[in-house]
């Protein structure tokens, strides 16, 4: 700028000019050879630009060099490179050089500036914006240490010299970047309940301003699929419960994290259980056969070993020798029953087994319906009035991988079975082979919803308490009147009935 300037008084004073090699003359025919420009004269003088200290601050990216005259300060000012250096003052205020611990801090850190040189009082004054300065209380030594705002913005630091009679002058602004202390981002947007083993769920937050990555946990068993150090991600569930949590980071730390309780729900059905965790073992398990949202979640036995396992316990009782399960009894089993081995997560398999008191499982026998069970007919064909142990009653048998055969009598409108020995609460039975009347192997004579019945009555001959559950490995249990029951009939134990 000032060799332009100079160029552009070459021009006007031309004809007074001389050019010799590579120095330029005014008034004069000799200029000086380490001089670019030798101006001579006995009554004038080289007028630089005189500036104010805002239009000197208004100067975008100074050069080395450059020499102006501020008229605030009253001094020539030439900038060296990282500040304007004052010279041939009126007066003796001036700035000394700044310098800075760090030029990038942390929000809430102090920011450390030191000045060197300086004459006059000082003051140190702070801006956002290089332009406008705000006076720092308290802040008049050499050194200054001085807290960033938490979440900025930048901060430019000067120092102000003054004396009474010559006035002010101040250095050019030291810039601060300030990181800012991150805000935890905001909510997580996505699903809080979603299903078994559900893939590609998608997650996110808004930006938070200063953040330069992100962090996210899923719960166990979850993964994240894409996403990681970004504003959103993509999981994968298996099962379980637990956070889906984000922190915003970036160089001076990370965020207080951001947090969303999600739900992968239960599987439903032990079957989905052994799938997802083919070393699941024999216990109890929590399902959700209807899903997320639906009926609670409920707690049921796994068989996980027998015939490839998979089998989910839709009926379970435990026989004593002085309780009648029907006084009161759980009248809805039935009903599972029938519900559990018609959904639709469930598939056509059956199974029946009876398990003593020192858990043992003393009969096991499975096998595959071929017909769809109603509350009125399951293995019989018709709702007649005598669903007893007749082939022709009953020609939808389960046949069972033991060799043996299931049938189950269904009930009727007023929920109290169908009639004969079978409506009397003659429920449930696994026949021996060939399929003679009254040759049982399992009887589960547990009563629908009989009330004129009564507690502790069936229409079996020295029916008691303790036959609720019989069981004969060699298939002799008669109940016609000519076989009357007998202690040895009763099974104390337990009965499982399953689907799979």
């Amino acid at each position: 700028m000032l060799r332009s300037l100079f160029l552009s008084l070459c021009l006007v004073f031309f004809g007074a000019s001389h050019v010799f090699g590579q120095s330029v003359g005014i008034n004069t025919q000799t200029p000086d050879s380490s001089s670019a420009l030798d101006v001579q004269s006995t009554n004038q003088g080289v007028l630089v630009p005189r500036l104010t200290d805002a239009q000197r601050q208004a100067i975008t990216n100074p050069a080395q060099g450059l020499l102006i005259y501020n008229t605030d300060s009253r001094c020539f000012e030439v900038f060296g490179g990282s500040f304007w250096d004052k010279f041939g003052c009126e007066c003796a205020s001036q700035p000394g050089i700044l310098s800075a611990q760090a030029d990038t801090i942390c929000g809430g850190t102090n920011a450390q500036l030191s000045t060197a040189g300086s004459n006059g009082n000082l003051q140190w004054e702070v801006s956002t914006d290089n332009l406008n300065w705000t006076p720092i209380p308290g802040e008049t030594g050499t050194n200054l240490s001085l807290q960033a705002p938490n979440q900025g913005p930048n901060q430019y630091y000067r120092v102000t010299a003054s004396t009474q009679s010559c006035g002010s002058a101040s250095s050019n602004g030291y810039l601060i970047v300030v990181n800012p202390i991150l805000n935890p981002p905001a909510s997580i947007t996505g699903p809080t309940n979603v299903n078994p083993n559900q893939q590609n769920v998608s997650y996110s937050v808004a930006p938070v301003s200063g953040a330069t990555s992100y962090t996210w946990t899923v719960p166990s068993g979850a993964s994240i699929v894409s996403g990681q150090n970004t504003t959103s991600i993509v999981v994968n569930f298996t099962t379980g419960q637990g956070n889906i949590t984000v922190t915003a980071n970036n160089a001076c730390g990370n965020s207080q994290p951001q947090t969303l309780s999600v739900s992968a729900g239960n599987q439903i059905s032990c079957l989905a259980i052994l799938q997802s965790n083919p070393n699941a073992q024999d216990g109890t398990y929590t399902i959700d056969p209807d899903g997320p949202g639906g009926n609670p979640p409920l707690s049921v036995h796994c068989d996980m070993t027998t015939n490839n396992g998979g089998w989910t316990e839709a009926v379970t009782f435990v026989n004593t020798a002085n309780q009648d399960l029907a006084c009161p009894g759980d009248n809805a089993w039935f009903d599972r029953a029938v519900d559990w081995t018609m959904a639709g997560w469930s598939g056509n398999e059956v199974m029946v087994q009876m398990i003593d008191n020192n858990n043992n499982i003393v009969y096991s026998g499975w096998g595959t319906r071929n017909n769809s069970w109603t509350y009125n007919n399951m293995t019989s064909s018709n709702g007649n009035t005598s669903q007893y142990n007749h082939s022709s009653d009953h020609n939808n048998p389960v046949s069972l991988n033991t060799g043996h055969r299931l049938t189950i009598a269904g009930k009727n409108s007023d929920n109290s079975g169908w009639g004969g020995s079978w409506g009397n609460g003659y429920v449930l039975n696994v026949q021996r082979s060939p399929f003679g009347y009254a040759q049982y192997i399992v009887v589960a004579a547990f009563q629908y919803l009989q009330p004129q019945s009564g507690c502790n009555t069936r229409s079996f001959n020295s029916y008691n308490a303790g036959h609720e559950l019989m069981f004969d490995n060699a298939g002799n249990i008669g109940t016609n009147s000519n076989s009357p029951l007998t202690s040895g009939n009763q099974f104390l134990g337990r009965f499982r009935f399953y689907v799979r």
